[in-house]
């Protein structure tokens, strides 16, 4: 067992990385007050034994990395009072405790990228009313429950991408009112509701490469919520270039920072979504083309049949 009783009246930092460790004992940090950075990543740990951090109520940052933990449990943190950064990311998590984070109220940034993580629901994040930014790449997750992130209210920044998700309903990101860049490129999506965005005020970036959207928005305006946006991206997305697309013309990006390509109608395939003509597209057109949309997918293959729209000159 470790035993830092020597060195309490100093030690602020502790790197303990690529050391081999594969077990601690929950007093291995006793009398630490004074412990601001604690460093165990690169190691072989597979647990996390309750009360290991009881006593280090002075730490800022965490770093928990390439290690083999499985499971966080609730109490696991408890007496981090004032956590500011943790990083668990590229271990075997596949579970969290609801409320296992309610010990760490301080927290501004989490990493967990590269676990085994299948979902998100109204609990697993509860106590992280200060979070700024979430990283949840590389992960097994299909499900984000309705309301997951309500308990988020000052997240800025969220990546979820590399993930298995297949819809964003319009109660997925309810609560992210100061979400500035969302993350969700190289998963599954095919559905974005209209109203996704209506809570979120100030987002200025969206990333969304790599799904199977067609299209999303149904009007000549933005959908609530995305009327800021700096820079869109739809890359590799089999992308309708019709008038229910007619609303990015109206947002920032627009003139250097919408990527993608359109993949229908047959006159628009492969051109850049930045060089269509959206002009043309009339109110009407758009509410008919959004309400036939279905009918004329099975006719057209994906083309706005009443008024397809044309390469901008």
């Amino acid at each position: 067992m470790h035993d830092f009783r020597d060195v309490t009246n100093y030690l602020e930092e502790l790197n303990l990385s690529n050391t081999g460790l594969k077990v601690l004992h929950w007093a291995s940090f006793n009398n630490l007050h004074r412990l601001r950075v604690l460093n165990l990543s690169r190691n072989e740990l597979f647990a996390i034994p309750l009360g290991l951090f009881e006593t280090l109520s002075s730490l800022h940052s965490l770093d928990l990395s390439h290690n083999l933990i499985g499971f966080l449990q609730a109490g696991t943190l408890k007496g981090l009072n004032s956590l500011v950064q943790m990083n668990i990311m590229d271990n075997k998590l596949f579970h969290i405790d609801d409320k296992c984070f309610v010990d760490v109220r301080y927290l501004t940034s989490l990493n967990l990228n590269s676990n085994y993580l299948t979902k998100i629901n109204e609990s697993t994040f509860l106590g992280l009313e200060n979070l700024e930014r979430l990283e949840i790449e590389n992960n097994k997750i299909r499900q984000i429950q309705d309301g997951s992130f309500l308990v988020l209210p000052s997240l800025q920044y969220l990546s979820v991408s590399n993930n298995y998700i297949t819809n964003i309903t319009r109660k997925t990101l309810q609560g992210l009112s100061h979400l500035s860049e969302l993350i969700l490129e190289n998963n599954k999506i095919e559905n974005i509701s209209d109203s996704s965005f209506i809570s979120i005020q100030h987002l200025k970036q969206l990333h969304l490469e790599n799904n199977k959207l067609v299209t999303f928005g149904s009007g000549g305006h933005p959908p609530l919520g995305l009327e800021g946006l700096d820079v869109l991206n739809l890359e590799d997305n089999p992308v309708n270039c019709s008038c229910e697309l007619s609303w990015i013309q109206h947002i920032p990006a627009y003139s250097d920072h919408v990527t993608g390509s359109c993949s229908h109608p047959d006159g628009n395939v492969g051109y850049h979504i930045d060089q269509i003509d959206f002009s043309m597209c009339k109110l009407d057109d758009v509410q008919l083309d959004a309400s036939t949309k279905e009918k004329e997918n099975q006719i057209t293959g994906g083309g706005n049949a009443i008024n397809d729209v044309r390469l901008a000159s």
